[in-house]
């Protein structure tokens, strides 16, 4: 028999008081809230910037114009032709923008896809975190500071979008383990299916996410661990089939555009190079704010974890490890494809975000502290990429102007300006990465959009992107061309074979990045005529004589 003080103690603990639950639900009105405003201002940074700073976006701009009808005009329809057959992964916001861009205009269409690429993943692990633990949590609002991580800003929209994907697929594993086996199997093939359209690497991170799932949320005793394992790798199996039947069926696979020497495996074992790596979840543009910034967000996290007060899946933990291991043993690049390892580090952070819930003992009221402090570094971080992102337009408007009076059909060589001996302080904020990686490489081939020129660096790699350069500028074009600093066409031996007639092909040569430091030598280059000089961007004519 229970004495009747400790049965009167514990009835205060179970039935909380009628002001007690009217607190609790203010601060849970005030959780929810915070969490939808912080993803709605993720749209206000690419609401700032038609052009943002994010390395591979121009491309994807460029390519959803040609695609919804730009390649059907001429001169571009001699140049470009759109083509289905090329790719049969990483082409989710293709198919979709052929679908939208109908009535959709490509910019605002190419925005609506940042906010996607920007919202889906703490949404969706926000989402599996509540269907794991239960219920809406302030934990869930410090997941929208990942939005932006390092290939946010390389402009990797399909990758993201593709790990938003996979997180609220795996949402559904709770209610499908419940469910008949050939239900769960043919669920599990159709989400599989559609995030291998959207990005490879968006499949490998499902499988990752229901291999923990299925592990389950407890570490079982020896006893179990081996049924344990064995329905992890069922789970596993199950989601990868959609890979095996590509790898069997399809015609070009990612690499396919390569040559046996660029498909041979990069590794950079370096310890700069994978401290770099490891901060990839995290890292956009000034590493120093992006680390005091993260440390405020994981704070509960680790004091939780210090008072014993964290709630943790076991699987989802363990995936999340088997990632960070992965990211740390993955080459740089294979088969044409960059930033291998950089990928895993943002699949593991978000998968021990959706399998964690820091428990700790506070009031209603010290909920909603610490929800609004997350929130308001949450803002912060979104307020400064936006500040960054609203600079960088005027690199936009100089490249605008200086080929505006290119005409259609016009060939533009662009070519970088990486002067020697400057210190990266002296670029303007955004313009490099925080590891000194260029944001302004796909920039000029936004000339085909604007002015129907041919630019060469055009993503177009078979397997990649539904796109194909015709004969005869395919000959000076390669399909993943990066930005070519314009030293390298000082000597023959060290120009890529596809620019080596670049006097005779190239009626103009863009200069990037020109307003630091002394831009190309005109000496060496005596068949270059300055055009406009717009500061950022140089447009030079190349002398018709050197073209005969």
């Amino acid at each position: 028999m229970q004495h009747p003080a400790q049965t009167s103690q514990q009835r205060e603990v179970i039935v909380p008081s009628p002001a007690a639950t009217r607190s609790a639900d203010i601060g849970g009105r005030w959780i929810a809230w915070l969490m939808a405003g912080c993803l709605a201002a993720l749209a206000l940074p690419p609401l700032l910037a038609s052009v943002p700073p994010l390395l591979d976006y121009p491309n994807h701009l460029v390519r959803l114009w040609l695609i919804t009808g730009g390649a059907s005009h001429a001169p571009l329809s001699q140049m470009y032709a759109v083509s289905w057959g090329s790719a049969h992964t990483n082409v989710g916001i293709d198919y979709l923008g052929a679908l939208l861009g109908r009535v959709v205009p490509a910019v605002p269409l190419g925005s609506g896809f940042i906010v996607l690429a920007l919202v889906l993943p703490p949404l969706g692990a926000a989402a599996l975190n509540r269907a794991v633990f239960g219920g809406a949590h302030w934990w869930q609002i410090g997941f929208v500071y990942f939005a932006w991580s390092a290939t946010l800003i390389g402009g990797f929209l399909n990758f993201h979008i593709g790990l938003g994907s996979a997180l609220l697929g795996a949402t559904l594993e709770p209610r499908l383990a419940a469910s008949a086996p050939q239900l769960r199997a043919g669920a599990r093939f159709v989400i599989a299916t559609v995030l291998l359209l959207v990005h490879v690497f968006a499949l490998a991170f499902y499988c990752a996410l229901v291999t923990g799932i299925a592990f389950g949320r407890d570490l079982p005793g020896w006893r179990r661990l081996g049924t344990r394992i064995g329905n992890a790798l069922l789970a596993a199996v199950m989601a990868s089939a959609p890979m095996l039947l590509l790898v069997v069926m399809a015609p070009h696979l990612p690499g396919a555009h390569v040559d046996e020497a660029g498909n041979a495996l990069l590794w950079d074992f370096s310890a700069l190079g994978k401290m770099y790596v490891l901060l990839s979840p995290i890292a956009t543009y000034a590493l120093k704010v992006d680390l005091v910034l993260a440390a405020v967000i994981l704070a509960p996290l680790v004091w939780a974890f210090c008072t014993q007060c964290l709630k943790v899946h076991a699987g989802l933990l363990l995936s999340a490890g088997g990632l960070l291991v992965l990211s740390l043993a993955a080459p740089t690049a294979v088969a044409g494809t960059w930033w291998i390892d950089n990928r895993f580090p943002i699949m593991a952070v978000l998968a021990l975000l959706a399998g964690t819930r820091p428990g700790l003992a506070v009031s209603a009221t010290g909920r909603t502290l610490i929800a609004a402090t997350l929130a308001g570094v949450v803002m912060v971080r979104t307020g400064w990429i936006g500040y960054v992102w609203h600079e960088r337009q005027s690199d936009i408007l100089a490249l605008h102007r200086a080929v505006a009076t290119v005409p259609a059909g016009a060939a533009i060589l662009p070519l970088d300006n990486v002067p020697s001996g400057v210190d990266g302080s002296n670029f303007p904020i955004g313009r490099y990465f925080h590891n000194g990686h260029p944001t302004h490489w796909s920039l000029p081939v936004l000339a085909i959009m604007w002015q129907k020129a041919f630019v060469p660096n055009l993503f177009w790699a078979a397997g990649k992107q539904p796109l194909r350069v015709l004969p005869p500028w395919n000959e000076i074009s390669f399909p993943e061309d990066g930005l070519l600093p314009w030293e390298a066409l000082l000597e023959t031996s060290r120009t890529p074979a596809h620019f080596v007639n670049w006097r005779a092909r190239y009626q103009y040569v863009l200069l990037l990045n020109a307003d630091v430091g002394k831009g190309i030598d005109s000496a060496a280059f005596p068949e270059l005529q300055l055009a406009r000089d717009e500061g950022f961007a140089r447009l030079y004519v190349v002398s018709s004589v050197t073209r005969r």
